[in-house]
């Protein structure tokens, strides 16, 4: 009877482990992606100068495939919209069908600093290291990293 029952809790362990193994490294479906082209705005010389710290934000519907349907301005008080909406519409986003807010932030002595997409459960920063763009390093008289 020992026997029996040891063999039994053995298979329940290994059932146990192999069902939390398989929760613990769950990956994502297959065919998800998430491709981000992070561009250079160019900011006005003026601009970049000046003691100026300003955040661009655009509200994107991202289609069921991932890919941006639409972008709208929701802040942008210094920049044409052009490059911003051309730069979003070249992602694709694994959230489909929802609205994300995308926000770029522009930081005085720094550059742009900072990329937000945030949605509905989510809340993606990607941050840049201080003149991490060519136009910041050479505004600054530095053209090497």
């Amino acid at each position: 009877m020992k026997k029996i029952s040891s063999s039994a809790s053995t298979v329940l362990i290994c059932a146990l482990i192999l069902s939390v193994s398989q929760f613990a490294w769950a990956v994502p479906k297959a065919g998800l992606q998430l491709e981000i082209n992070v561009c250079e705005f160019k900011v006005p010389s003026e601009l970049a100068q000046a003691n100026a710290t300003f955040v661009v934000t655009y509200i994107v519907q991202v289609g069921e495939d991932g890919r941006p349907l639409k972008v709208d301005k929701e802040r942008n008080d210094f920049l044409t919209d052009d490059p911003f909406v051309h730069c979003i519409k070249s992602w694709t986003l694994p959230f489909g069908s929802q609205k994300l807010a995308v926000s770029f932030t522009w930081k005085h002595g720094q550059g742009w600093t900072q990329l937000a997409i945030t949605g509905e459960d989510l809340n993606y920063r990607i941050t840049f290291e201080p003149g991490a763009f060519a136009q910041f390093r050479r505004a600054r008289g530095n053209d090497h990293p």
